[in-house]
């Protein structure tokens, strides 16, 4: 029960986190974000040129848009960030 509660915890920490990263990204630097931006436009346009049949593409299109893919980096760092500073904060414990 304490790992679903932990592995729960941790998506919904990291939810959150991430939302809070892209939000202090997009206010404090504006231009970075507008890259990031473009490079998640850059990555949407080549995954819908990549010669999928219309009948899929307008689902790719329709799930896939740049703010989506930019949230998910985010929310993808603050995963990977809150995971080692676990592993780092336990590793006493271990044996």
């Amino acid at each position: 029960m304490a790992r679903i509660f932990g592995a729960t915890s941790s998506l919904f920490f990291s939810f959150i986190l991430g939302g809070i990263a892209f939000a202090w990204v997009a206010v404090q630097f504006p231009a970075a974000m507008e890259s990031i931006f473009d490079g998640a436009g850059w990555l949407t346009d080549s995954i819908t040129d990549a010669g999928i049949p219309t009948q899929y593409n307008v689902w790719v299109r329709f799930l896939i848009n740049e703010t989506q893919l930019t949230l998910f980096g985010f929310v993808l760092a603050s995963r990977v960030v809150l995971s080692t500073l676990w592993l780092i904060a336990r590793a006493p414990f271990d044996r």
